[in-house]
């Protein structure tokens, strides 16, 4: 008896052995062409968790690298607005310090570079970022230096601040009306010093009176937060690098004063050697002069650069650290995701080979007649 056979069926079971093999081809294909595991869950089974805690922390390490990068665009700029403001602050200091025990033929041109050193820093140092302020702390939406010839939230200017008090017709009490614009005693120029020590170190900033808070270094030339930090980022090992504003602030609070008063007095006109070495060089009783608040605050300007390279150095390594990192974590999701592109490349071969005796099986079982199974 002849035994039944079903073309149908053998189609059927032929075609779908066509598209299993097609799917086949098609993944094999996809793994060479992305170098990936088309299936990672089903490919690497138990490995899966690993890959994914692998997974986990390259994208923390490259949160990390985001912030880091941000920090270092941040701290170069602040780098180059300090290297500004050093280089004003020496170039004012060398010519006052030739002019410090008398005035020579240069004395008129302190004033001069006194004013453009005021220029030159509050441009330098109102640095912004992305519409951030850099050298107000937290206060990134406003300048961090009051430019010195523009009204401050007090009404007043810190040239007029400068003039007035020297001028002595600020309207504010505790200022006296006494004119000192020319200083002919020391007892003058020791009141002159006073009366700048009282806006930059007083207590006008927490005064009652609008008028003395106005004549402050908080409230009109400094804008920015006060004890507060310039810059801050948490690194991988969970420490915190912050570069403070505070030996910055007090610089600038010295520097200023040196260069306001040097700004706001003729120095050529001081006839009282006496008075005019107190004005510069101050006294043997703590009372600083001019060109010692120039040169403290140079100091102090500088070990704030010198803070925040130190600073850019352990970031710059963290970051080192955290690229060496990712290129091993990296190597491991390719292990874990990658194909061995000689076992694919076999595999595809045999599929084809399958998949041309499917084919030619295919064709015959579909080519069958009564006659071929008459014996």
């Amino acid at each position: 008896m002849m035994k039944p056979i079903s073309t149908f069926g053998q189609t059927a079971l032929r075609n779908a052995q066509l598209r299993r093999l097609e799917g086949e081809i098609a993944t094999a294909t996809n793994e060479l062409a992305t170098g990936k595991k088309e299936d990672v869950a089903k490919t690497i089974g138990s490995e899966l968790i690993n890959l994914q805690g692998v997974r986990n922390q390259f994208t923390e390490n490259n949160a990390y690298l985001r912030s880091i990068s941000i920090f270092k665009q941040r701290s170069d700029l602040m780098d180059g607005a300090l290297a500004e403001a050093e280089a004003a602050v020496e170039d004012l200091t060398k010519v006052a310090a030739l002019n410090a025990a008398e005035p020579l033929d240069s004395a008129g041109s302190v004033k001069l570079v006194a004013e453009s050193l005021l220029d030159r820093i509050v441009t330098a140092l109102n640095v912004q970022v992305g519409g951030r302020y850099l050298f107000g702390g937290a206060r990134v939406d406003q300048q961090a230096l009051q430019p010195i010839e523009k009204n401050g939230a007090g009404g007043v200017t810190p040239l007029d601040i400068a003039n007035n008090i020297t001028t002595g017709t600020t309207g504010v009490a505790g200022f006296a009306a006494t004119d000192l614009t020319t200083v002919t005693t020391v007892a003058e120029a020791d009141e002159l010093l006073q009366r700048f020590e009282d806006v930059f170190y007083g207590t006008n900033a927490a005064s009652a009176d609008p008028a003395a808070q106005a004549y402050s270094f908080e409230n009109t030339i400094y804008n920015g937060e006060i004890d507060g930090s310039l810059l801050e980022i948490r690194l991988p090992n969970n420490t915190i690098e912050t570069q403070l504003n505070d030996e910055l602030i007090n610089g600038l609070r010295d520097v200023f004063q040196g260069a306001y008063i040097l700004a706001s007095v003729d120095l050529e006109s001081i006839d009282d050697d006496d008075a005019y070495r107190q004005l510069m060089t101050g006294d043997d009783f703590g009372r600083q002069g001019a060109l010692d608040r120039i040169t403290s605050g140079l100091a102090a300007i500088q070990r704030s650069r010198a803070d925040l390279g130190l600073r850019f150095n352990v970031v710059d390594a963290a970051e080192e650290a955290v690229r060496a990192q990712n290129a091993l974590l990296n190597n491991q999701i390719v292990a874990l995701e990658g194909v061995d592109r000689a076992e694919v490349t076999t595999r595809l071969l045999d599929i084809e080979n399958q998949l041309e005796a499917s084919y030619a099986v295919t064709g015959r079982v579909l080519q069958l007649r009564l006659f071929n199974y008459v014996r």
